[in-house]
């Protein structure tokens, strides 16, 4: 049972959504004490693998931990977590969005026993191992509160009433390592339980007053009607509205354009996880704008991040065998994809590789249709494909150069050895908009054409490959 334990990961819902649309300063100062307060609140000797900017993970070697025990550490840390906002709330005197937002912040947790061990690189020491990915993947639910507890059927062995209040509730999630079901429980009636924080006796009856000012060296006349924000000047005109309908201005002296009093909106998490499910799909970013109603600019920023987020292993499950089978191929295909950036005479590549059992895409490269991509190609494929795979491609040169002889197959198309990468590129085109030959939502920059093709790819071994 050395390499068995418990996976515990309190996560804080809304955090994206606050960060995103708040002051930068005090949302990330407010976080920190979060996540210290989840820690501090820590009394079951789980150890801290690591803190993935809004969650933390923790783990405990041994054998499945009794409900009760592990609900006395949930609510600990959600008492604790609430407590805290509450206190906050109460003696904050910022008055900006970070500060007042903090309170609609909240935490779900989520449990799961399974394999995983250490992995230690120099300094750094990280978990791994299948039943990771799958409590991650379980962060991705359709439960609709996000303050609630999750625990997977390991450790749900005795669905009893642990309180009055508490109700079980049964669901499952599709992921690339089957269906995973579990319970859930709401967690939201623990915050009734919650004391107000206590006043003392000499303020109870005043009243908490805000001053604030500033000094301005301008004449009345510019402080009180509309000014441009480059040249200060209140000359100026209407010109217009923007694509939000708000009215534009036109300065008289600088000739600068611009709109006033501009208001920043939050997006809710409802909302972002609606636009991750649509990027998946062939519709054009200023398409996703119109139909969520978001702004382009915001758009762009919500993409990047989602784009910085992926990670380099391509969530690539590692290939599953059965007692009764002795001996297993590792088979591979691998083709091109002709795509562009900016314009059709920039031509940029995809080259993919597929294993042809599980369908999961185990590498790719962006570039020309050199020997040097190829090689990049080669570089990024997994170990023990390199080392034992046989590689099934087109009779496209460069392959013979870089695949040693022993494991490469070059082959028409008529031997049907490569029909599954050729049906991927296929779906490559149907869902990623920057892909179809003949269209509007090409890339302009090659970073944001590799995010893109990147962010597919991930998403398609999450949920659709079959390990």
């Amino acid at each position: 049972m050395e390499n068995r334990g418990l996976l515990f990961i309190p996560d804080i819902s809304g955090f994206s959504r606050f960060v995103n649309a708040v002051e930068l300063e005090h949302s990330r100062f407010i976080i920190q004490q979060l996540l210290e307060v989840l820690i501090t609140a820590n009394d079951s000797g789980l150890q801290i693998s690591e803190i993935e900017g809004d969650a933390i993970l923790f783990y405990k070697f041994g054998e499945p931990v009794a409900l009760s025990a592990l609900y006395t550490q949930v609510e600990k840390m959600f008492r604790a977590f609430h407590q805290y906002l509450v206190a906050y709330d109460h003696r904050k005197i910022c008055q900006c969005k970070a500060c007042i937002s903090a309170v609609d912040l909240t935490v779900k947790v989520i449990t799961h026993h399974g394999e995983f061990t250490p992995l230690r690189v120099q300094q750094f020491e990280k978990l791994i191992g299948k039943d990771v990915i799958v409590a991650h993947q379980l962060l991705k639910n359709d439960i609709p509160q996000h303050e609630y507890w999750l625990v997977t059927k390991d450790l749900h062995r005795q669905p009893a009433e642990l309180t009055q209040w508490m109700q079980w509730h049964i669901s499952s999630k599709e992921t690339a390592s089957g269906e995973i079901s579990f319970h859930y429980t709401q967690l939201g009636p623990l915050k009734n339980e919650i004391p107000k924080p206590s006043i003392p006796q000499e303020l109870a009856k005043k009243t908490k007053m805000l001053s604030v000012s500033r000094d301005y060296d301008v004449d009345i006349k510019t402080l009180c009607y509309e000014v441009c924000p480059q040249c200060q000047s209140p000359k100026d005109k209407k010109n217009g509205h923007i694509h939000n309908s708000k009215q534009n201005h036109h300065c008289h002296d600088c000739g600068r354009q611009f709109v006033q009093c501009c208001e920043q909106y939050l997006i809710s998490n409802d909302k972002c996880g609606l636009i991750e499910r649509i990027l998946m799909e062939r519709i054009s970013l200023r398409g996703i704008c119109r139909a969520v109603g978001v702004t382009l600019k915001w758009l762009l920023g919500f993409l990047i991040q989602c784009f910085e987020s992926l990670p380099d292993h391509l969530h690539v499950q590692p290939v599953s065998c059965t007692r009764d089978v002795l001996i297993q191929r590792l088979e591979v295909e691998a083709d091109e994809l002709a795509s562009f950036v900016q314009k059709k005479a920039h031509k940029q590549w995809v080259w993919i590789a597929m294993d042809a059992k599980t369908r999961q895409v185990i590498a790719f490269h962006v570039g020309d249709r050199s020997h040097k991509s190829a090689e990049h190609l080669w570089a990024t494929i997994p170990h023990a494909y390199c080392q034992y795979g046989t590689f099934y491609t087109d009779q496209y040169v460069v392959y013979e150069r870089v695949i040693p002889a022993a494991q490469h197959r070059a082959i028409s198309k008529l031997a049907r050895k490569t029909n599954h990468i050729e049906r991927f590129n296929n779906t490559l085109r149907q869902r990623v908009s920057r892909l179809v030959r003949d269209t509007l939502s090409f890339s302009k920059k090659l970073a944001n054409h590799i995010g893109a093709i990147k962010l597919f790819i991930c998403h398609y071994n999450l949920t659709r490959a079959v390990v």
